[in-house]
C-alpha cells in the first residue's frame, strides 16, 4: 500500500474517532477498537491475512504516536510496527507479561483494569477528561516524542501483542521496503548492538520469565488504582447496563457514554475492581428521563444496551435510601428530594421520608438535589441486575395482582399494563394512601376485601375498574351504579369485621351516606382518631 493511502486511512481513523466523541457521527468507528464486538472479531480474523494493519493504519493511539514522532524526528523518523522489525528478548518478555497480567485480571473479574491498557480505553478516558486517562495519553505521546516510534504499541499494548501473535505468518503483511537494508541502526542498544538481532520466535523466553513478568505487572497495575479507590462507593450503572458480572467484562472504559450524557451524571471509576469503567455520579447530576438513553446508544462494546419496547422510565437502576440522622428536613421543612423526584416515589409522612420501592427508578434526582453536606441524606444503591418493567395485558395483570393480594398486599393499583403501587396494612388505610398519592385515578385497583367504604374510595379516586378477593354485594352495586367495572373471587352479602361476627366497622361508619366524597371524609376522620 502506498504511503499516501496509509496516511489517508490513518487520518480518517483519527477523524472518525474524534467525531464519535463530539457526537458528530455514530459509534460505528469505535466498534473496530478492542472490545467484544463482531467488528473487532472480524478484524482479528483478517490479521493472519493482512498482518497488523489495525495497528498500522486504524488505531488512533498508534497513529498519534507516529505523528508525534515524525514531528520531533522528521529526518530520522522510522515508522516502527512490530511485524516489520524483530523484537528483542526483553521486549518480548515484557509485552507478553503485560498480556498475561491483563488476562489474569479479566479472569478474576477485574475487567476494568484489564481493559485500561487498550487504545480505546486510553483515548476514551482522555476524551472524557478522566485524570488518569489524560496522564497516560500524555506519557505515551511523550515517549513517542522522546523515543523512536510506537513505544506503547510495541512494549505495552495487550491488543498489539495479540495482533502480533496472529500476524506472525500473515500472507500479505506490511513489510519493510527494499530500500531498507535492515541494518537496525535506528534501534541500537546502549552498547551499540542491534536491539532487533533476536527474532521473538527464537528469543529463548521461558515460561518462568513470562510468569514472573505477569506477577510484577499485576502488582504495578493494582498499586496505582488501589491508591485512588474510594471505600463504600456506591455502584449504580447507567440505564440499560448488563448484569454486573458481564458489565465488568464488557465495559472497556472508552468514556463515550460520558461524553453523551445530558444529565452530567456519568463518570469513570477510580476503584481497582472496576477501574475506568462507567458509573453514575449523582453528586454531579441526575439521569434525565427525557434523554432517550443516549449513553446506551453510544456504547460500542455491548456493556450498555437499549431494550426494544421499554421506555427509560421502566428501567430501574437502583433504589434510593434515606438517612434520618443526616436529613435537614426534620423541623426545617426541607423537601428538596421530594420535589426533585420525577416519578413521585418520595413522600414525607410524620416527619419521615418514605420511598416507594415500586416507583423509584434510581435516577439520582433526589441525591443530586439533597443539600446535606458532606454526606447526602438520601442516596441511591445500585442493583447488580437492573429491573425492567414490561407491560402486561389486563388478564395477565389481574393474575399478578391477585397473587400479590393472596400473599399479604392489601391494596394494589395498576395503569398502562404495569403495577404502579402496592400497599400493606389493615382496613381502608392502604386504599386511602393510594387515593392521597394519586394512584387510583384511571387505574385498575385490587383490594383484598372490598366493602362499601372501600368502594367509595375507589369511586372518589376515579378508578377505572375494581377487583377483589372478597367483595360485598352493596359495594358491587355502588360501583356498577357509577359505571366502574368490578369483579371478585367471591361476592358476600356484606363484609364482616376481623372476627367475622359483626359488620365491618368502616362500612358501619358510612351507613346512611350516599355521596362517595362525604364517605371518604368520614373515613379519614375515623383513621385520624385511630392515629391519635
Amino acid at each position: 500500500m502506498s504511503k499516501t493511502a496509509r496516511v489517508l486511512i490513518s487520518c480518517a481513523a483519527v477523524a472518525m474517532m474524534a467525531a464519535a466523541y463530539l457526537d458528530f457521527c455514530p459509534k460505528t468507528p469505535l466498534s473496530f477498537l478492542p472490545s467484544f464486538t463482531l467488528a473487532f472479531l472480524v478484524m482479528l480474523l483478517l490479521t493472519p491475512i493482512w498482518g497488523r494493519f489495525f495497528c498500522a493504519y486504524i488505531c488512533p493511539l498508534g497513529v498519534m504516536q507516529s505523528f508525534i514522532n515524525f514531528m520531533f524526528h522528521p529526518k530520522t523518523h522510522v515508522r516502527r510496527v512490530c511485524t516489520r522489525l524483530a523484537a528483542s528478548r526483553r521486549q518480548t518478555v515484557f509485552r507478553w507479561s503485560v498480556l498475561a497480567a491483563c488476562a489474569i485480571l479479566a479472569a478474576l473479574g477485574f475487567g476494568g483494569v484489564a481493559w485500561s491498557l487498550t487504545p480505546l480505553a486510553v483515548i476514551g478516558r482522555a476524551a472524557a477528561l478522566f485524570g488518569p486517562g489524560l496522564a497516560v495519553l500524555g506519557i505515551v505521546l511523550l515517549l513517542a516524542a522522546a523515543g523512536k516510534g510506537r513505544i506503547w504499541c510495541n512494549w505495552i499494548c495487550p491488543a498489539g501483542t495479540l495482533f502480533d501473535l496472529l500476524s506472525r505468518r500473515a500472507a500479505y503483511p506490511d513489510r519493510v521496503r527494499r530500500q531498507c537494508s535492515l541494518c537496525q541502526a535506528c534501534f541500537t542498544s546502549s552498547d551499540g548492538s542491534p536491539r532487533g538481532a533476536e527474532r521473538s520466535g527464537s528469543s529463548g523466553v521461558t515460561r518462568r520469565q513470562v510468569l514472573r513478568g505477569a506477577i510484577s505487572a499485576v502488582a504495578v497495575e493494582a498499586a496505582a488504582p488501589a491508591a485512588l479507590a474510594s471505600p463504600h462507593r456506591r455502584k449504580t450503572r447507567p440505564p440499560g447496563a448488563v448484569d454486573e458480572v458481564d458489565f465488568k467484562r464488557l465495559c472497556v472504559g472508552c468514556g463515550l457514554c460520558v461524553s453523551r450524557c445530558k444529565g452530567s451524571c456519568l463518570s469513570l471509576s477510580s476503584d481497582f475492581s472496576d477501574f475506568g469503567q462507567v458509573q453514575m455520579d449523582f453528586g454531579a447530576g441526575a439521569c434525565l428521563l427525557s434523554c432517550g438513553m443516549d449513553c446506551a446508544k453510544a456504547c460500542p462494546a455491548g456493556a450498555l444496551r437499549r431494550i426494544p419496547g421499554v421506555s427509560r422510565r421502566d428501567i430501574h437502576m437502583g433504589l434510593a435510601e434515606w438517612k434520618r440522622e443526616i436529613c435537614l428536613g426534620d423541623g426545617n421543612g426541607c423537601t428538596a428530594c421530594i420535589d426533585a423526584c420525577p416519578v413521585k416515589a418520595l413522600t414525607r409522612r410524620n416527619g419521615l421520608v418514605e420511598i416507594d420501592a415500586h416507583r423509584c427508578i434510581g435516577c439520582g434526582a433526589c441525591e443530586f438535589a439533597c443539600p446535606a453536606s458532606p454526606e447526602k441524606a438520601i442516596s441511591v444503591n445500585g442493583f447488580a441486575k437492573q429491573r425492567v418493567i414490561h407491560s402486561s395485558d389486563s388478564e395477565g395483570l389481574a393474575k399478578e395482582m391477585r397473587f400479590l393480594a393472596e400473599h399479604g398486599v392489601a391494596a394494589i393499583a395498576a395503569k398502562g399494563g404495569k403495577i404502579t403501587a402496592q400497599k400493606k396494612g389493615v382496613g381502608v388505610a392502604p386504599l386511602l394512601e393510594l387515593l392521597d398519592e394519586g394512584y387510583i385515578e384511571g387505574a385498575m385497583v385490587m383490594d383484598r376485601v372490598c366493602g362499601r367504604a372501600a368502594a367509595a374510595i375507589c369511586v372518589c379516586g376515579g378508578a377505572k375498574s375494581v377487583r377483589a378477593l372478597v367483595m360485598g354485594a352493596d359495594a358491587a352495586e355502588m360501583l356498577r351504579k357509577r359505571s366502574v367495572e368490578c369483579s371478585a373471587e367471591r361476592i358476600v352479602p356484606c363484609v364482616l369485621d376481623a372476627k367475622r361476627i359483626a359488620k365491618c366497622p368502616y362500612d358501619k361508619a358510612v351507613e346512611g351516606i350516599d355521596d362517595p366524597a362525604a364517605m371518604v371524609e368520614e373515613l379519614k376522620k375515623l383513621e385520624s382518631k385511630k392515629g391519635k
